[in-house]
């Protein structure tokens, strides 16, 4: 379905180009993971393989050299045995039962033996001596051809010679001889004493390491290959490793390639199995997908289209929460934000205006407002009637007020250039609260101030001095009956962090989003101009004013700036 699908697109499309794209992207690394994996567990089976031949190699070794060790050692301790030398230094035979005799049989009457030889230097034959029990009994006398020990090097202290075929005997036999010298020192030679031992002897230290897969065999100086007491056939499969035992002896161990490398070719079938059906159902998941998400594509083009024409109302249907159904919220929230600009850029413009008009108002209101003040201040003076005197009070009052919101019209309208030097953050908070402290006495408010030393900020301190009044004088009128008012400063998230707290009356939630905007107010009497043109001042000195309000319970007003 998947790939009938597939055959029907455009492939000049954006979709169709992302399909062929994502198979690219998914089959290519699938297929090269694949060859690095098999390549990779080649080199470790080969790796595991090597491991076995050494580990099986030391192991059958180190059993045969010490079946070596031990026969040497009986031979060398025969070697020194005094009425041994007293035997091979005189023709004399020692009469039956010997201490020597009874000694050598003792030697001799072990199961992997056929029995012990003393020689002289020469390699002829002394005395003879077979285990007790012994049915494998060699009449050595009329057979001394038999004996390689003529062959031997004059001076050679000990050694292996072998295998031999001797007649009576089913498999061939090894001699193991040493030296016997008349001194301790090892410089005069008399003889020799050497063990005969079959062949099987030592094949059979090899016994029960051979798994089908790893065989160990005997390889004599002559290339006999031995894994029973019969001589074995060379070996067909490769000789892997091998290490000398003794006078060219050596342990070999072969290697059947199809049975150590059967994991590997298995894994591959496996492994070929698994790619096939990861391929499919990347083409088919692919496929499902593209039919799915084509539809949805298409409407966001749609979308795009109507609102490039202006429909800013068009919206998109949300499906879930994958990448489309994110990018669907996304567009519809652009859309929205797209008509919030468009407003917020109508406001600004209307703002611009009101903010010419308000500076000619202002300009043309002052003056008057001035004359009247004087001429009302001067008939107060003569004034006698309370009643009227008390009108006329209010009325300077008024003006008053007219006249300081015709100097918050001009101070929003044409703000005071920014001055910036590096400011003490607790100066600020000090200075502002010896200016209100009297007042917030009469007015039973508890100031309390909590400010990290050493905090300084770059800004203009008679900006940032003037709003951090006027939020303090909000947070008072906020609390006519009392309360409590709080200055903190704080390092946070790497910008100092000025906040004034109070626990008055709260702004309603209606009327928090649009405090900074001029003229409205939370305040009946205020004029809706302060905050505004305190978060431009602040917004001048690369600052962020925050407020959060909970009616009945306080507000809080925060200033952050980057820190020095």
């Amino acid at each position: 379905m998947a790939l009938t699908r597939v055959s029907r697109l455009k492939f000049g499309s954006f979709t169709a180009r992302i399909f062929i794209l994502s198979v690219l992207i998914s089959v290519v690394p699938l297929l090269v993971m694949g060859l690095i994996y098999d390549n990779y567990t080649q080199q470790m089976l080969a790796r595991i393989n090597e491991e076995r031949i050494s580990q099986r190699l030391e192991i059958v070794s180190e059993r045969i050299s010490a079946f070596m060790a031990d026969r040497f050692g009986e031979l060398e301790m025969l070697s020194d045995y005094p009425p041994l030398k007293s035997r091979l230094s005189s023709d004399l035979i020692l009469p039956e039962p010997d201490v020597v005799h009874a000694l050598i049989e003792y030697q001799a009457d072990q199961s992997h033996l056929y029995g012990i030889l003393l020689l002289t230097n020469d390699g002829d034959m002394v005395a003879s001596f077979a285990p007790t029990l012994s049915k494998r009994v060699i009449d050595w006398k009329g057979q001394q051809d038999q004996l390689p020990f003529r062959r031997l090097h004059r001076y050679r202290a000990h050694g292996l010679l072998g295998p031999t075929a001797v007649e009576g005997v089913d498999g061939p036999i090894l001699f193991l001889y040493q030296r016997v010298y008349r001194d301790w020192e090892r410089r005069r030679p008399i003889g020799l004493v050497a063990l005969y031992l079959e062949v099987d002897a030592l094949v059979s230290l090899i016994a029960g390491f051979d798994d089908g897969a790893l065989v160990p065999l005997l390889r004599s100086p002559d290339g006999q290959y031995f894994n029973t007491g019969v001589k074995a056939p060379a070996p067909t499969a490769e000789v892997r490793a091998s290490k000398g035992l003794a006078d060219g002896w050596e342990l070999v161990i072969t290697a059947d390639e199809s049975v150590l490398m059967a994991p590997l070719i298995q894994l591959r079938k496996t492994l070929l199995m698994m790619l096939t059906g990861a391929l499919v159902a990347i083409l088919v998941v692919i496929g499902l997908f593209y039919r799915h998400s084509a539809g949805r594509i298409r409407k966001l083009t749609e979308g795009a289209e109507a609102i490039a024409q202006g429909d800013l109302d068009w919206r998109l249907e949300d499906h879930g929460n994958d990448e489309l159904s994110r990018l669907s919220g996304t567009f519809n929230r652009m859309a929205e934000q797209l008509q919030g600009l468009i407003d917020s850029a109508v406001q600004t413009e209307k703002m611009a205006s009101l903010g010419k008009l308000a500076t000619t108002i202002a300009h043309e209101v002052r003056n008057p407002l001035a004359s009247i003040k004087t001429g009302v201040q001067v008939v107060l003076e003569n004034m006698k009637d309370r009643d009227q005197e008390q009108i006329l009070g209010n009325v300077v009052a008024e003006i008053d007020r007219l006249n300081r919101v015709a100097s918050e019209l001009l101070d929003y309208a044409r703000p005071v250039p920014t001055r910036s030097e590096k400011a003490s953050v607790e100066y600020l908070v000090d200075r502002v609260r010896s200016l209100i402290e009297r007042q917030a006495h009469k007015m039973n408010v508890q100031v309390d101030v909590s400010v990290d030393t050493e905090l300084s900020i770059w800004v203009d301190p008679n900006q940032i001095q003037q709003v951090l009044m006027n939020l303090v004088l909000n947070s008072l009128n906020a609390m006519p009956e009392g309360g409590a008012l709080a200055l903190k400063a704080r390092l946070v998230e790497h910008r100092v962090v000025i906040a004034v707290e109070d626990n008055g009356h709260g702004i309603p939630a209606d009327k928090l989003e649009r405090l900074i905007v001029p003229f409205p107010s939370a305040r009946p009497d205020g004029t809706g101009i302060g905050l505004s043109v305190s978060n431009q001042l602040v917004e001048r000195n690369q600052g962020r004013m925050e407020i959060h309000s909970v009616p009945e319970q306080g507000t809080t007003v925060s200033l952050s700036f980057p820190p020095i």
